[in-house]
């Protein structure tokens, strides 16, 4: 098992992530070496920590915030990178696409954009990543990819006293939709201590497997056949693949002790043959953790209530945003605004929108409707008919969470 004196993790350490993408290892090699840092890749994972937060599609970044959630130095983030991904595409060298006619004021200045921190969020804004889903039957296995750009657009804000620079970036909708239907658990402590042992991508894979058992009611990996291949893990790993197997097993199990050293997940490795004569054909035995997750809907019976409750929350609120007719918004505030206008109609038919968004809330997250939905439709729009929009954590909490409402 995992070493004795593994850090303690809490729950404010998790945050959902958008699994197809990340799952994708082209997707993170692609990002890896177009940015020629882990500024990017980092910054993808930012925004799907931030995305448990914002509900409207867009997304605040402060360096010096994001600095100390993922372990950068301030400096580094605001220093020129030594091969802009802007002048790669001024000079036709890149992959991305520039729209310079129909650029507004409060849009970045591409030229501009040459700082580490700006070239990983132009580079989110330009470069398409990749979404794959399969499907498979009794007959056919399908598969479907489809390119997507993380981020639509950026705001580029200073504060002429202090000089102080944010950014605001609207998310683009086909990621926000990824986002809050497909997940990955993951923990920021252990992105920090992997960033640089080429073992994110394997550590990824290994939190998918282990979700995937303990979906099955097991706490082991088949052997034979069904077993992870052993050149996938490697690939995962980074581990170069014109070695001679043995050595790559030597360094595979290096990576496999550092996951097992600095992460939160803890098991051990059997090393197996199988009939078609594959020397190296691994089984993993994980031990559960309080903070596990089972399948995609982030929902598990032994997570603790209030987790339990604050997913359904998020849920609530993105259903209710996804059938706003003003979701797609130029601002921030503006979006806030119609939004709550809209949600606070006290009518029959908002009534069948909230009914049909707690539904799907439930569906979701908990697999079953409350015999009470209709209820507790009713008192959501008595809420937002009369209540401060600020408080709509508070109002969503309050109908899955009180003694009449209870989860």
């Amino acid at each position: 098992m995992g070493t004795s004196d593994k850090r303690e993790v809490t729950a404010s350490d998790y945050f959902r992530m958008e699994r197809s993408v990340i799952e994708n290892h082209m997707n993170m090699r692609r990002l890896h070496e177009i940015s020629g840092d882990y500024v990017a890749e980092t910054i993808l994972y930012y925004i799907c920590y931030e995305h448990q937060y914002n509900i409207f599609g867009f997304g605040r970044l402060d360096p010096e915030e994001f600095a100390r959630k993922f372990g950068f130095a301030r400096s580094y983030l605001r220093e020129r990178h030594g091969s802009p991904y802007c002048e790669a595409l001024n000079r036709g060298g890149g992959t991305g696409r520039t729209d310079r006619k129909r650029r507004r004021p409060e849009d970045l200045d591409e030229s501009s954009m040459t700082s580490r921190i700006e070239n990983a969020l132009f580079i989110l804004a330009h470069l398409p990543l990749g979404i794959s889903v399969t499907v498979e039957s009794e007959r056919r296995r399908t598969t479907s990819y489809t390119p997507i750009r993380v981020i639509k657009k950026i705001i580029i804000n200073q504060d002429k006293g202090t000089g102080k620079v944010t950014y605001t970036y609207q998310m683009d909708e086909d990621f926000v939709r990824n986002t809050s239907n497909l997940y990955l658990k993951t923990n920021t402590a252990s992105l920090i201590s992997l960033r640089k042992t080429g073992g994110v991508q394997l550590y990824h894979f290994l939190l998918r497997l282990k979700a995937s058992l303990f979906e099955q009611g097991l706490t082991g990996s088949p052997a034979g056949d069904r077993a992870p291949k052993f050149d996938f893990l490697c690939e995962k790993g980074g581990i170069n693949p014109n070695q001679e197997p043995k050595y790559r097993k030597r360094d595979l199990n290096a990576i496999l002790r550092t996951i097992n050293e600095r992460t939160e997940l803890d098991f051990e490795v059997e090393w197996t043959r199988d009939g078609g004569g594959n020397k190296y054909v691994p089984v993993f035995h994980f031990t559960p953790s309080p903070y596990d997750i089972v399948g995609e809907s982030l929902y598990a019976a032994h997570m603790r209530k209030d987790e339990r409750m604050d997913v359904l929350c998020v849920e609530v609120k993105h259903q209710l945003v996804r059938k706003c007719p003003y979701r797609d918004l130029e601002s921030v505030d503006k979006g806030e605004s119609m939004f709550f206008e809209w949600l606070g109609t006290d009518t029959p038919e908002m009534l069948k929108i909230i009914e049909a968004a707690l539904t799907d809330s439930y569906v979701s997250v908990r697999k079953r409707i409350p015999a009470d939905l209709t209820e507790r439709a009713e008192r959501l729009m008595w809420l937002a008919s009369r209540q401060d929009r600020k408080d709509f954590d508070k109002w969503i909490m309050s109908i899955i969470s009180s003694d009449k409402f209870g989860f």
